[in-house]
């Protein structure tokens, strides 16, 4: 029995030197711990490398840099921690660590060991399999985040029963999914990703792509934390389904007054673009979009993509098409418009595309949008030359820029012609006339010809329409909305008897709270 004895406690002693006094480390991993940026508690790290690793020893260094705490313990041969932390032989890497309950293997990034804690799964723990280049600990060089030789990495987190899946997620607003869609679909054509500040500044101070393709509207994607660069990540919405994936390649902050004066002719920070696109995140990432995960991104009627709005062109046999724009119910201003759109340009047909995206407080219920227009159709306004393509993009409020952009996104959808109003996608009358036109004219041939028109307004003596700088008796979308909201009668020359009709069976639900 004291022969049992004294070969058990042996065999316990070198147990404790050969781990270099893990359970030692453990306790005092439970005793402490430290708060990262985002308020999140992590406790003490307790970690297991050669001495002879020197990006091993940079790892450490990078969590220590990020608020960390971190026991860095020697050993001639790591692969006794490996096997008691059942670490799986395809993810095992140089060095290996233990955070509370859970190993980390390899050169795990802060911002994945914050999510872990976050979160707190329940799985065994996350890991960076083998020594990708780019990796925390195996920069190349450490201010260099595009350098051609980082290597694409993922996180991976496994369980007990020998599960392993992608660790690493971003979960993204609404309008991103609505970006997404339109970017996976080819509407935003040339364009195939979310920008880099490289490319905002191009697009702002040029009106190009980083290619030389004319490009107006800067795309982003908003973050509220910190993502690693040249790292894949699947991209997922408020309902946990995966859209894509995307390749961080760079992540920064859009600090300017200068840059937003330039995207929004304004730096009032009241207005709705700016004032959206604050509230969405305090940081931004880049990269290419990828492996797009589900088939049918449709969700609204009607709504098309550029393949399918093509199909309906052929089979209309339309050569020349008018693409109309608008986040309002048809006025008739709006039908004078296209009507006069269509005589002017000879046109085949007319293409109504209303936006569905994302909308503010008081914008009209993308329900109703699609009723009125659907009654445009039933009515046979435009006698059988108009099809109805809505459009899942939102507002920015940018003015000439995105003017451009949504004539660029109807040309992507098969028209030839597109009409652009006086204040197309302003705010406020931040936009004139003169300077939309000026603005598309700098800009070449865009594949596509813009129709430009004037302030409408009613001549109630004549009864007719005309292009005039009166302000009385004006038609626009803001006057129509103005008049449901305080409840006033709407006078036949801003709406025919079909949209009245909608208005009634609508009664009070027309715009969003």
């Amino acid at each position: 029995m004291a022969f049992k004895k004294s070969f058990f406690k042996k065999n316990l002693l070198k147990t404790l030197l050969f781990s270099g006094f893990l359970i030692v480390n453990i306790f005092n991993a439970e005793k402490s711990s430290a708060k990262t940026q985002d308020n999140i508690d992590i406790p003490k790290v307790v970690s297991y490398r050669s001495a002879s690793c020197g990006c091993c020893k940079k790892w450490v260094n990078h969590l220590r840099q990020n608020g960390l705490e971190v026991v860095d313990n020697i050993l001639e041969d790591v692969s006794g921690i490996k096997n008691q932390y059942k670490i799986p032989n395809n993810l095992r890497s140089c060095h290996s660590a233990k955070i509370g309950t859970y190993a980390i293997e390899g050169h795990v990034p802060i911002e994945s060991i914050t999510k872990l804690f976050k979160e707190k799964p329940i799985i065994s723990g996350i890991a960076v399999p083998g020594m990708p280049l780019g990796s925390p600990g195996m920069e190349i060089n450490s201010h260099d985040s595009h350098s051609h030789d980082y290597e694409e990495y993922n996180v991976v987190s496994f369980s007990k029963n020998g599960k392993i899946k992608k660790f690493d997620e971003i979960v993204i607003d609404k309008y991103a999914e609505s970006d997404i869609k339109q970017i996976v679909f080819g509407t935003y054509n040339p364009l195939d990703r979310f920008m880099s500040l490289k490319e905002i500044k191009s697009v702002l101070n040029k009106n190009k792509l980083l290619d030389g393709s004319v490009w107006t509207l800067p795309i982003v994607l908003p973050v509220n934390k910190r993502f690693g660069i040249n790292k894949n990540y699947n991209l997922i919405n408020s309902k946990k389904k995966i859209l894509c994936s995307i390749k961080v390649d760079s992540f920064f902050k859009i600090d300017s007054e200068e840059l937003m004066k330039e995207w929004f002719s304004t730096n009032d920070l009241s207005h709705p673009g700016i004032k959206s696109l604050i509230q969405r995140g305090r940081y931004f990432i880049s990269g290419k979009i990828s492996r797009p995960q589900y088939k049918n991104f449709i969700f609204q009627k009607f709504e098309v993509t550029p393949k399918k709005s093509k199909e309906l062109i052929y089979i209309k046999g339309w050569n020349t098409v008018i693409g109309f724009h608008t986040r309002n119910i048809p006025h008739q201003g709006h039908i004078f418009i296209q009507k006069k759109s269509i005589k002017y340009a000879n046109a085949d047909g007319l293409m109504l595309s209303p936006a569905v995206g994302q909308k503010k407080k008081g914008d009209f219920k993308n329900e109703m949008l699609i009723e009125s227009y659907s009654e445009v159709l039933r009515s046979k306004t435009h006698y059988n030359k108009a099809i109805l393509c809505c459009l899942d993009i939102y507002s920015r409020y940018a003015g000439a820029r995105e003017a451009v952009f949504t004539a660029i996104c109807r040309k992507n959808l098969g028209c030839s012609h597109f009409i652009v109003g006086r204040d197309h996608t302003g705010y406020n009358n931040n936009s004139s006339d003169k300077d939309l036109r000026k603005f598309f004219s700098e800009l070449g041939d865009l594949g596509i010809e813009i129709i430009f028109f004037d302030k409408l307004g009613f001549n109630s003596r004549t009864k007719r329409y005309t292009f005039t700088q009166n302000t009385k008796n004006i038609i626009s979308g803001s006057i129509v909305r103005s008049l449901i909201k305080q409840k006033k009668k709407i006078p036949n020359y801003l709406l025919d008897k079909y949209q009245q009709q909608i208005i009634k069976k609508w009664k009070k639900k027309f715009f969003y709270d």
